[in-house]
């Protein structure tokens, strides 16, 4: 979802709620793997496009990234 939106308001709601299931999924071991599976999933989305796309159309990806770092513990 936070790839899709535009609103910079739903985009922020969606990032918080987002950190938070993350914060959880780190904390149960069967599913700690997914963050970074997450990741590199939205990285990937980054090298594939080009520049000038990435940031016009998703300007989730930056809450995205953010999210998942600020979930790991120690991190931020």
């Amino acid at each position: 979802m936070l790839f899709q939106f535009k609103h910079r308001g739903a985009i922020e709601i969606t990032a918080d709620t987002f950190e938070i299931l993350v914060g959880r999924l780190l904390v149960v071991p069967q599913f700690s793997h997914i963050p970074k599976e997450l990741l590199d999933r939205t990285l990937e989305r980054i090298s594939k496009e080009s520049r000038s796309t990435v940031l016009r159309r998703s300007a989730g990806i930056p809450p995205t990234i953010i999210a998942i770092l600020r979930a790991e513990p120690g991190i931020i």
